[in-house]
């Protein structure tokens, strides 16, 4: 079950993201990063199925250190 305050479609989602991009630094610099991750979710089309990703790297050779991936129902 998704939380009350999390978006439960597309439009809703698309204005969570743009309220959460003024919260982004894009100036300054991060001193010793050590850890990055990705993440994507996405949904069957005509299903109620959905697909989540994160992966974890270590910068800056990018290499692996974890993965999770689920597929579920909404």
């Amino acid at each position: 079950m998704i939380s009350p305050e999390w978006p439960d479609n597309y439009k809703d989602a698309v204005a969570l993201q743009e309220r959460l991009r003024a919260s982004v630094a894009r100036t300054g610099r991060v001193d010793n990063l050590r850890l990055v991750a990705g993440a994507d979710v996405s949904y069957s089309k005509g299903s109620d199925s959905y697909h989540a990703c994160v992966v974890v790297l270590e910068y800056p050779a990018m290499t692996v250190v974890e993965e999770s991936c689920v597929t579920a129902k909404s």
